[in-house]
């Protein structure tokens, strides 16, 4: 698995590159996947 948490706790997906994203994201509709975000934010989890 390609899965982690970042410094804030958030479950962040590990894409060693653009066509392994582009499956996940495909497979994974609900998913939201964002390229970055600002540090010091916590993502509502649902």
């Amino acid at each position: 698995m390609r899965l982690a948490k970042d410094n804030d706790g958030n479950p962040v997906f590990l894409a060693p590159n653009k066509p392994v994203l582009q499956v996940a994201q495909e497979r994974s509709p609900k998913v939201g996947f964002h390229a970055v975000r600002e540090h010091g934010h916590r993502l509502a989890q649902g």
